[in-house]
């Protein structure tokens, strides 16, 4: 059963927190997953290529040195999104 939410956001799997704690690696799967505790969302998971891929993304429309403030990024990351070098 998935929420509103991942309906909304268009995330096709979910699974409960107590088949996460059973097993959490068969719970990355590819794209994302909803992470549900009494049917209600409690969290997302996904790949880290998708997760750089998303945090790259907002740098595009977002000041990147504000994202790596609110996110508690690296200064490696703040220059790969910047194309600045050290």
């Amino acid at each position: 059963m998935r929420s509103q939410s991942a309906e909304r956001l268009g995330i096709e799997k979910s699974v409960s927190i107590s088949d996460f704690r059973k097993n959490p690696s068969r719970c990355f799967l590819p794209g994302p997953v909803e992470v549900l505790s009494r049917g209600r969302p409690i969290g997302y998971l996904m790949e880290p290529e998708l997760f750089e891929t998303m945090l790259e993304t907002l740098a595009r429309h977002e000041n990147p040195a504000t994202l790596k403030k609110e996110f508690g990024l690296t200064d490696d990351w703040l220059r790969k999104v910047t194309g600045e070098t050290p």
